[in-house]
């Protein structure tokens, strides 16, 4: 199943084989069900020693050196819609601000309603006719 780990499957270890090659077999298992199975084999080759230590921090090495430029292309590309995004909702707000004060008059209709206060004495109007 895909919640189930490797670790809950359950391992059996066969030495009666009939081939000449095969020291034993590997079988796992998973409730009750057959998920693999492997041969042990000998081999008659001389090889020289392999240092699993070495070879394993050479690896991931090199695959955590794909993987971080990997992230450093994906973080540059986020970073960049990021920097667009923000420069877009800078100009979208002073855009609208700008409308705004330009045609509210703020400013204008206190300045009239000052003068409107001012003039109310009845100075300005004739009424001889």
């Amino acid at each position: 199943p895909n919640t189930a780990s490797f670790s809950d499957a359950q391992s059996k270890l066969d030495y009666t084989n009939n081939d000449s090659n095969s020291f034993a077999t590997l079988s796992y298992t998973y409730g009750d069900r057959n998920i693999g199975s492997t041969t042990i084999d000998l081999s008659n080759i001389n090889l020289s020693e392999f240092n699993f230590s070495s070879s394993n921090s050479t690896s991931n090495n090199n695959s955590t050196m794909s993987t971080n430029s990997m992230k450093k292309s994906i973080n540059s590309r986020n970073i960049i819609l990021i920097v667009i995004l923000v420069v877009m909702i800078i100009v979208i707000i002073g855009a609208g601000s700008l409308f705004l004060f330009k045609n509210y008059h703020f400013f204008k209709r206190k300045r009239i309603r000052k003068h409107r206060k001012m003039n109310r004495h009845f100075d300005d109007f004739n009424f001889k006719e």
